[in-house]
């Protein structure tokens, strides 16, 4: 493996947040990296949901088939690759959606393999209903802002940085 470069920590997991319109890339030394992957973590956090291993070096690096890969590596010498599982395994019905994403590095996520637990169905459970009231907020902002014609780099960063945050709170309040 080949190390590439270590990418900024912080600028990475933002831009992997944006949509697609600005560009799920972070911009190092004039080369483009792609950072759509990390959505996950920037969603869900970088420490593993079993052990607490945190995730704090984004490292984009070329394996052997020669394509560069960006990924989250921690722990104590940032060589534990961070990976995002499906609460509930695809084999089992899960769904290949953000929702269904938790952080784990690759020990647990190995450890772990196709099997769930109760409290892995409750984490489901809210966080399909989590999923509906922010798609119910979203379709009323865009249909809000676009009604008034006010969709300004404001409104989007407003929107990119706090809906996630605030429906979560929603479907805690109500959940």
């Amino acid at each position: 493996m080949k190390i590439v470069t270590e990418l900024p920590f912080k600028k990475s997991l933002r831009n992997s947040l944006r949509s697609n319109d600005h560009g799920p890339f972070v911009t190092v030394k004039g080369v483009k990296y792609p950072v759509m992957r990390l959505r996950s973590f920037a969603i869900h956090g970088c420490t593993c949901c079993r052990c607490g291993a945190a995730g704090n070096k984004i490292i984009a690096y070329i394996p052997g088939d020669g394509i560069v890969h960006v990924d989250l590596f921690g722990g104590k010498h940032g060589r534990l690759l961070m990976t995002k599982d499906h609460i509930i395994p695809r084999s089992k019905g899960g769904r290949n959606h953000w929702m269904n994403y938790q952080t784990m590095c690759s020990r647990c996520n190995a450890k772990k393999a196709d099997q769930e637990t109760t409290e892995d169905w409750k984490l489901s459970d809210f966080r399909e209903r989590w999923n509906a009231i922010h798609v119910k907020f979203q379709n009323r902002f865009h249909r809000i802002a676009s009604q008034r014609r006010f969709y300004t780099k404001s409104i989007l960063w407003f929107r990119d940085r706090y809906l996630h945050r605030f429906t979560y709170i929603v479907a805690r309040i109500f959940s």
